[in-house]
This record gives C-alpha cells, structure tokens and sequence, in this order.
C-alpha cells in the first residue's frame, strides 16, 4: 500500500507561519496597551470627581482628614486610598485662603501653592501611575513605562475651587475651559 504525499505549490507556506509568530505578540501587546489606556482614562475621571467632592467639603469648613475620607470615598471604586505612606503614589492638598496648606499623602509627591483669593479654597488630588492599590497590587501594569510616554506625565493630579458657601468651580493645574457664563470652569490634567 502506497502512501501518497500531497504536495503543494504554495511558496508562502513557511512564510505565513513565521509572520504569524511575529504578528501575534506585537497583537498582543497592542491589546494591553489599548486596556491599561481606557483604565487610565476611568481612574482620571474618578480623580476629576474625587476632587470636586473633596472642595464642596472642604468647602464646609472641613478639616484635611474629612476631605481626604471623602476622596477615599470617590477612589474606592477604583481600589485606591489616599495613604500617608511614603511611595503610596496619593496625595490631597487643601489650600485655604492665600496661606494655610494642608496635605495629607505621599511626601514625595510636591504640592506647590496656588495663588488664590482669601474666600476660596482650593483642593487638589495627585495619584501617581506607580500608586498601589488598597490590596497592595500596582494600579497599572506598566513596567515599561508606556502610559508616561503616551500621556508625557507620571501620574493624574486635578483641582477642584470653591468660595465658601457658593457653587464649585472645577480647575486644575493651569488649564482651565469656559463652561458658560456663569463663571464656572471645569478641567482636568495629568502631571
């Protein structure tokens, strides 16, 4: 019994295989990246929000502690908490008036002041890209660096302002968009 070989006139027989072993990784790779881009997008909003709830207290006359619970509030959903811990990657700031800084969070992390009016109070939220989660875990799986390369910064930091007693007025960093006329402005921005 004869045993008959298919032959095949396909030249790129091998070529396909090999183009696959380097195709799928590079796939891959742009997968994670694409993921670990949208996480970073949803825990920038949390910090935007954390931020402005964090002024309305603060806002209240709250002290640091109360303002730093209610921003743990905002990023429990994203398993982060403002620590005290040197390298936790979190800090909030309070600034009442033209001096008093309050801050509570990584010392590493600067906090420069603001000038700002004497009936307001600003408060900023910073969360590092190397911050850890509450569980201890990284909070982005980025050993190589690729969300500082794509976003130019090492970490997400947003301000939120208030005068006491009247509404909240979101800023941050520097860059401030007009939302109407009624002199609120909203922002968010990376550091």
């Amino acid at each position: 019994m004869r045993q008959h070989r298919r032959q095949t006139n396909n030249p790129r027989r091998g070529f396909q295989a090999v183009e696959l072993v380097f195709a799928v990784p590079i796939l891959v790779a742009v997968l994670v990246v694409a993921l670990q881009c949208g996480k970073a997008m949803v825990i920038r909003s949390g910090v935007v929000q954390a931020a402005t709830v964090a002024a309305r207290e603060a806002g209240k006359d709250a002290g640091i502690a109360e303002v730093a619970q209610a921003v743990n509030c905002v990023l429990a959903v994203h398993g982060i908490a403002v620590s005290e811990r040197p390298g936790s990657g979190t800090k909030v700031t309070v600034q009442a008036g033209r001096g008093n800084v309050q801050e509570y969070g990584d010392p590493g992390i600067p906090a420069p002041r603001v000038a700002i009016r004497a009936d307001e109070t600003l408060v900023r939220v910073w969360v590092n890209f190397d911050a850890r989660r509450i569980d201890g875990h990284r909070l982005f799986a980025d050993s190589c660096g690729a969300l500082g390369l794509l976003f130019g910064t090492k970490g997400f930091a947003a301000g939120a302002l208030t005068k006491r007693g009247q509404a909240i007025r979101v800023a941050a960093e520097g860059r401030e968009a007009s939302a109407g006329q009624d002199g609120q402005r909203n922002a968010s921005n990376t550091y």
